[in-house]
């Protein structure tokens, strides 16, 4: 199984980022294939 994780805020580290970190970390623990981006990093 693969998870993609979208941060759209423009806040780092905020409580949407860290939210989506741990919904990952934990979607790797129970063997998924995980993946993150954050819109700010692109134009």
């Amino acid at each position: 199984m693969k998870v993609f994780g979208i941060v759209a805020s423009r806040r780092r580290l905020g409580n949407s980022e860290i939210l989506v970190k741990e919904a990952l970390l934990r979607a790797k623990e129970m063997g998924a294939e995980v993946e993150a981006i954050r819109l700010t990093d692109y134009e």
